[in-house]
């Protein structure tokens, strides 16, 4: 195993150390004191700010959180000369649910792809002659597999729900998916789906779609209804689509920046991937996580899928 493999790894293991450390603390702690002001006396405005940060800090909680133990283990085995799958590709740069469950918990989704959804499929188009329901095949099938995700997690009323909701999702998208190529023609779709402000909004609503249907993820039925209730429905589909308007106008100018950022380059290649970049990050991360050790009195967030 030579230097650089050794490098890359001890990288890793510092920004997962980072993740769970820092970042997974600092969002657990903002995500709790949200549900704490939205639930205590305040004015409306101040409810809905934290109805916002209480929807939108979870996922990257839970990103971190996930992630930043995957990132560790990988590491260390690879450090041990042992390979293992990828289970994280970038998933708030999704453009689609679909896409999505692609790049989040890539193992569990590529199993359920392999062993539910394509036998599934196969046996359900052996067996429907009519071919107008065949192009619905797929959706019944995205559906069964994902609300597996829901089951997968735990056998709750509320997990059970969270995986009607990820199967919901997928199929609906499908279901878009096919009406637009029907309207539009394959060519044309594959177009305006390419196009900034499309891809935007896609990326919006696929972010905002997983932040809510995460409240069955973490809460119980009864702290659900205690958090709905003080906003109503009215309340809670504007914040809904304000959510909806800000993590498209945010997600899209970080993927802005981040190709921006990307696109710098010396005569050596991108200053991003030079090793002189990635030491000096690498060794503030780690400084900062001996730093959050060293003053915190808090320990840093148990992993959540222990759980599952």
């Amino acid at each position: 195993m030579g230097p650089r493999v050794v490098g890359t790894q001890l990288e890793r293991l510092v920004c997962g150390l980072f993740k769970v450390n820092v970042a997974a603390l600092l969002l657990l702690g903002a995500q709790q004191d949200a549900l704490v002001q939205l639930t205590q006396p305040g004015t409306d405005s101040l409810k809905l700010y934290a109805a916002f940060r209480l929807a939108s800090i979870y996922p990257f909680f839970l990103y971190a959180n996930f992630s930043g133990y995957i990132d560790m283990v990988m590491a260390v085995a690879r450090l041990m000369r042992l390979r293992l799958p990828e289970n994280f590709d970038r998933p708030f740069a999704a453009a689609s649910f679909i896409d999505f469950w692609s790049r989040w918990h890539i193992t569990l989704s590529s199993w359920l792809k392999t062993y539910i959804y394509n036998p599934l499929l196969t046996m359900s188009m052996r067996r429907i002659a009519t071919q107008r329901l065949k192009s619905l095949l797929g959706v019944l099938c995205f559906f069964a597999t994902f609300f597996l995700v829901g089951i997968w997690h735990g056998r709750t009323t509320e997990f059970v729900f969270f995986g009607v909701l990820q199967g919901g999702g997928v199929a609906i998208n499908k279901l878009w998916q096919i009406a637009l190529s029907g309207m539009l023609g394959r060519k044309r779709y594959k177009q305006v789906a390419a196009g900034a402000v499309y891809t935007a909004l896609a990326r919006g609503l696929t972010f905002t779609w997983f932040s809510l249907t995460l409240f069955w993820f973490w809460g119980d039925w009864k702290r659900i209804a205690s958090i709905y209730a003080v906003l109503g429905m009215e309340r809670w589909c504007a914040v809904g689509l304000g959510f909806w308007l800000i993590a498209s106008s945010a997600l899209a100018l970080w993927e802005g920046l981040r190709r921006a950022l990307m696109s710098l380059r010396t005569s050596a290649g991108p200053i991003l991937a030079s090793r002189y970049f990635r030491v000096v990050y690498a060794s503030a991360m780690g400084l900062t996580v001996l730093a959050f050790l060293f003053f915190s009195n808090q320990p840093a967030p148990d992993i959540v899928y222990k759980a599952f």
